[in-house]
């Protein structure tokens, strides 16, 4: 049987709020269109390893030998994408050789992706 998709999905979405000092005090998309929203500036950013927790949770599955056979196995974490297809295959060989090149995947190598 051909192995599933396994998607990690992490979700900050904006939320109603209530009381007077709400900062979302509606339903946040019709607040959008409607153009009532409080005005502020928009940060962000990133910082070093923010793929640690997407990467111990593509580990639970599998090791890092069982990876270096078979690269594809890591893409439908980051990218949902079904194994076995030919663009998943594709997107693996890519993303192997941009992060990897011909390295052997390892601890130090694995950083690369985590960063």
């Amino acid at each position: 049987a051909q192995e599933k998709q396994r998607v990690l999905t992490i979700s900050f979405p904006p939320t109603e709020e209530f009381g007077a000092d709400a900062f979302i005090p509606g339903d946040p998309v019709k607040l959008l269109k409607e153009g009532r929203f409080h005005k502020v500036p928009f940060i962000t950013g990133v910082t070093s390893a923010e793929g640690k927790l997407a990467l111990s949770g593509m580990f639970n599955c599998c090791d890092v030998v069982d990876i270096e056979k078979d690269f594809q196995k890591i893409v439908p974490w980051s990218l949902s994408l079904e194994l076995g297809t030919q663009t998943c295959k594709d997107i693996a060989d890519k993303l192997r050789k941009f992060y990897f090149g011909n390295k052997p995947l390892s601890e130090e190598t694995l950083q690369t992706y985590v960063d």
